[in-house]
């Protein structure tokens, strides 16, 4: 089990020059997706990765989430991340 307060884990290369994988943690309930910073933000599972051809990718805009530094988004903020989430849709792979 991973600790309430650790978001992500990094790996880097031997060296410790460049970043090489990012690991996001994150909290599911049923069929969503919960932001542990703030649990009021949510999106449905089908909007959390991206399928390009044989690989899965997590959604651009939770990483732009994540790296986002405002501890208390006003209501409308989340409804519009909510939303951002919501209606990117994944590029045909």
């Amino acid at each position: 089990m991973v600790p309430q307060h650790i978001d992500d884990i990094g790996v880097t290369s031997t060296d410790r020059a460049k970043w090489v994988l990012q690991i996001m943690i994150y909290t599911d309930e049923g069929n969503g997706v919960c932001f542990k910073r703030n649990p009021s933000i949510r999106w449905s599972k089908t909007s959390h990765l991206w399928q390009i051809g044989d690989f899965r990718i997590l959604n651009p805009m939770i990483t732009i989430l994540y790296k986002s530094n405002k501890q208390a988004p006003a209501e409308k903020e989340i409804h519009d991340i909510q939303l951002l989430i919501k209606e990117i849709r994944c590029p045909s792979g």
